[in-house]
């Protein structure tokens, strides 16, 4: 999957968020589908970054704190859990990286 820079993007020349980068897939879908729909988005974007690894952690993350920008931060449970996820597993990951590279330094 593509990740593209957020500053070439400028959709009907709105103001740009500050964020770095975003999944322009899952961002767009978002906002289309706006608060209704948007359980569908979440719900692929967590499976892209978990079980198929098409997405980086942290792109999700940021693609999910861009798409509650456009909502004022009104967002619901749904939606704070899946980010809670997210988080929870680039914690996970960054430890695993830990561990790898401990075990490397001793064998060396």
């Amino acid at each position: 999957m593509n990740i593209n820079p957020i500053a070439s993007y400028n959709k009907n020349n709105k103001i740009q968020p500050t964020f770095k980068e975003v999944n322009k897939k899952y961002y767009d879908l978002a906002l289309k589908k706006a608060i209704t729909g948007m359980g569908y988005v979440l719900e692929n974007l967590r499976y892209d970054v978990m079980l198929f690894k098409k997405v980086n952690v942290q792109d999700a993350i940021d693609t999910m704190l861009a798409i509650r920008k456009h909502f004022n931060g009104q967002t619901d449970e749904f939606f704070n859990h899946i980010l809670s996820s997210l988080k929870k597993e680039r914690e996970l990951q960054a430890k695993q990286q830990r561990k790898l590279l401990k075990k490397a330094k001793k064998s060396t």
